[in-house]
């Protein structure tokens, strides 16, 4: 399976290292660094010069699918600095990706995006609007918007991460930095999901398409199906559905049956969500994605790679990969099922997560009217 071209921006900083380190030969890699005595051990191909010189990033960004963006000013500093690397150089980076054609950009953000809410004791919450604390802090918000930017204009998959401390001793330095730190390898993990994650949030009517939908009976078979995309008429899906006598078992179905049911113009009933099972029960670890499940329910590992393929294309188009990466997202969904049910019962969580299931419904039609924010936090 060919690996997903990723252009790392900023590779030779601490972050970049610790990126290059844990994702060993996960990506075909493309460096870029500032200077070439910057240039790091290894045999990967490397790009030299600053993100402000627009030719650099149009030749770094050429034949890449994705970007992984951490080169800038790392702190606070003069603004006509900040504005050349910082302000100029996600611009440049952006523009070039958007002339090359990559599918999906994962920026490296600050909570100082956020930082001058603590001017005022206030500790601030992802839900809350920026309130930048330096020319360093703003230079963020404004990646973070012209990135959103380009995602509603041009489609491209934008993804910022708001990064507290992670430093060279890899552990805490001090009391603040015990909720700030996060270590040289979940900041590696973090990056890695943010370019193999299959969406990059909830706005499917406004941006995403439905594709593709999946079936598998149980049997160790998967049926995929391609809706017509131009009226999504599909009346024996909807009657699957629809149908409160069949279980319709999923992973993370908040986004799944949100999609569903705005293409498709149906009312899904009897739904299990295996994401919301594995959280209530699965208390002994904080990895709850599908390989996960799979991994310890079924003894398999999956190659999760492809989710950011083009999926847009005729059923005739995909190749066996792709189609084999289709199967794997239901094939295995029963067996995690019974045993996901099975431990629900014994941690007397069944009635707990059969609430939570009522709600997600509801949890759905507010995503679906615009308000993806938590509107029950004060």
């Amino acid at each position: 399976m060919a690996k997903k071209k990723v252009l790392l921006t900023g590779a030779a900083g601490r972050i970049g290292n610790a990126c290059r380190k844990n994702w060993g030969d996960h990506f075909d890699l493309r460096l870029h660094v500032y200077t070439e005595d910057q240039k790091p051990d290894g045999e990967e191909e490397v790009i030299f010069g600053a993100c402000e010189d627009f030719e650099i990033m149009k030749q770094a960004t050429e034949g890449v699918d994705a970007v992984v963006h951490l080169a800038a000013i790392p702190g606070e500093d003069n603004f006509h600095n900040i504005l050349q690397a910082n302000i100029i150089g996600i611009y440049n980076l952006l523009e070039a990706s958007r002339l090359n054609g990559v599918k999906r950009i994962a920026f490296a953000s600050t909570n100082h995006t956020t930082g001058a809410w603590e001017f005022n004791g206030i500790q601030a919450n992802p839900d809350m609007p920026p309130r930048a604390d330096s020319f360093y802090g703003a230079s963020k918000v404004y990646g973070e918007v012209l990135g959103r930017l380009y995602a509603d204009k041009h489609g491209i998959e934008f993804v910022a991460l708001r990064i507290g401390n992670v430093n060279d001793k890899n552990r805490p330095q001090n009391i603040r930095g015990i909720w700030m730190w996060i270590s040289h390898r979940d900041i590696a993990e973090l990056f890695r999901l943010a370019i193999d994650t299959e969406g990059s949030g909830l706005q499917i009517p406004h941006r995403d398409k439905l594709s593709l939908v999946q079936f598998s009976t149980g049997n160790n078979d998967a049926y995929i199906i391609q809706p017509n995309r131009k009226n999504y008429e599909a009346p024996n899906i909807v009657k699957i559905l629809e149908n409160n006598k069949i279980t319709k078992i999923g992973h993370y179905l908040r986004y799944d049956v949100s999609g569903l049911e705005y293409f498709l113009k149906c009312n899904i009933q009897n739904i299990f969500d295996t994401k919301i099972a594995s959280k209530l029960c699965r208390t002994y670890t904080q990895n709850h994605g599908l390989k996960d499940l799979v991994l310890e329910f079924c003894g398999k590992k999956l190659d999760k790679r492809l989710g950011s393929s083009d999926w847009n294309k005729s059923l005739s188009e995909l190749t066996d990969a792709q189609l084999q990466y289709c199967s794997n997202d239901v094939i295995y969904l029963h067996k995690i099922k019974d045993d996901l049910l099975k431990m629900l019962v014994r941690e007397k969580r069944l009635k707990l997560y059969e609430s939570s299931m009522q709600f997600l419904k509801t949890r759905i039609k507010l995503d679906q009217s615009g308000f993806t924010e938590d509107i029950f936090q004060h």
